[in-house]
């Protein structure tokens, strides 16, 4: 009985995870382009390439960690891994004092798509749950989406009362209380 009910209090925390670290580094980023690119005299396709890094950053990790995946045996190691680097992907975005840190910004966060991605969770469910993982890795994935629709309008607030850079290290704090414990 106690195994089983860890299993679900990790299926809460990987909930969290996925909905603060996903909810508010992608779900918030476009209502980030305009006040960045005036801020830091960059063109939008500054912040696009951005974007493109760290996406290219992830799939590059992922294949990398794909390789050796099965062998971790603590796959809280990983998701902590991604945490941590969610959270200082926001705060380096947020202290960003010209284009090539705001690419190092992008680089860190490809580590996030690649600890925190399906890949390790899958991995998580499979090794915990012999029944029902379908149903338990979409509790887990609408983490994303939940984060989106709850911190998108919280970083909008945030960005027009307190400007761009501050409203990073807000969110910043948000994932390290929030997911670096999980």
């Amino acid at each position: 009985m106690r195994e089983k009910s860890w299993k679900w209090i990790n299926v809460v925390l990987l909930f969290v995870v996925t909905c603060v670290c996903f909810g508010i580094t992608d779900h918030t980023r476009s209502l980030f382009i305009v006040p960045v690119c005036t801020d830091m005299g960059i063109s939008r396709t500054d912040f696009g390439i951005f974007n493109v890094i760290s996406t290219l950053m992830g799939l590059l990790l992922s294949l990398g960690l794909s390789k050796w995946l099965h062998l971790v045996k603590k796959i809280k190691i990983l998701l902590f891994l991604g945490a941590l680097s969610a959270t200082v992907h926001m705060a380096l975005f947020g202290l960003a004092g010209n284009l090539w840190t705001l690419y190092l910004a992008g680089i860190v966060k490809g580590g996030l798509v690649a600890f925190i991605s399906v890949a390790c969770i899958s991995i998580f469910v499979t090794r915990w749950f012999d029944e029902k993982r379908g149903m338990v890795m979409g509790a887990i994935m609408a983490g994303t989406g939940v984060g989106g629709t709850v911190f998108a309008p919280l970083v909008s607030f945030l960005i027009e009362h307190f400007e761009w850079r501050a409203t990073t290290l807000i969110c910043a704090l948000i994932m390290a209380v929030s997911a670096l414990p999980a």
